[in-house]
């Protein structure tokens, strides 16, 4: 319905509407409105889910990653777990199916592109898993070859850590970070390798981060050089640990924005 409000019309008239702006009168086209179709619906529902697991796994990682990340990471990270949802839900029973690779698309992913860690560390860390120990193996290292040191960077904080994110009853827990410290002064040196033990639980989503923070001494002491254009910050690997989640272990966990039960 339509009204005369002075000189102008308001309202709707037919398939349009007709308003006053700034002193003149308006015309636009009326939404045509309508039922979402359940296709549109499930497209919905998979976005919304996939956006609240993304943003519970950036919130259990944010020790390692930081807000030190670039401006497209949110949206990257929500595109990935898309593509995961989209792959894993059974529509006919309208559940979500996860296997021990269904997140195999995360490894790899970089927290920040202005830094990426593999543009700034040179050798391949190896995830193995016994039972329900995660180890990470960095191999020997030759520097500065294959560390790359900032300006103003002198010693390496090499950073590891474990996500686990039990999607059955929607906890979450971040592993102690795990560290090692690696000097430069200028001169060739060869860092021996070194292996780092996590305990996992079996049935949740793991995700080993690593992480590249660089110190700097100065006369008031030590800084960090890290920077919003310069934080090397990866995912390892990610993946479903072989067994069942027991919800009695996982109770005391982060609460999760996402679970399957």
């Amino acid at each position: 319905m339509a009204i005369v409000d002075g000189k102008f019309i308001r309202g709707t008239l037919g398939p349009s509407v007709l308003k006053k702006h700034r002193g003149k009168q308006v015309i636009t086209s009326k939404s045509a409105g309508g039922k979402q179709t359940k296709a549109t619906k499930l497209a919905a529902s998979s976005f919304g889910l996939a956006s609240s697991l993304a943003g519970s796994i950036r919130q259990n990682l944010n020790p390692v990653i930081t807000e030190l990340f670039d401006g497209g990471m949110v949206n990257r990270f929500n595109s990935d777990l898309i593509y995961v949802m989209g792959q894993t839900y059974d529509p006919k029973n309208k559940v979500f199916t996860f296997n021990q690779d269904s997140f195999n698309r995360l490894a790899g992913f970089e927290f920040n592109m202005d830094s990426p860690v593999r543009d700034n560390f040179f050798v391949q860390p190896e995830v193995t898993i016994n039972h329900t120990t995660l180890s990470i193996n960095i191999p020997e290292m030759q520097l500065p070859n294959e560390l790359n040191f900032p300006k103003d960077g002198r010693k390496c904080i090499l950073g590891l850590a474990v996500g686990m994110h039990d999607l059955k009853h929607g906890k979450m827990t971040l592993s102690p970070i795990q560290m090692t410290s690696i000097d430069w002064t200028f001169d060739p040196l060869v860092v021996p390798p070194a292996t780092f033990n996590f305990e996992i639980e079996p049935g949740c989503l793991c995700i080993p981060v690593i992480t590249l923070q660089y110190i700097r001494t100065t006369f008031v002491g030590t800084l960090v050089v890290n920077t919003k254009s310069f934080n090397p910050v990866a995912v390892l690997r990610a993946f479903i640990a072989a067994g069942e989640t027991e919800k009695a272990r996982t109770k005391g966990w982060k609460r999760m924005d996402f679970k399957t039960e």
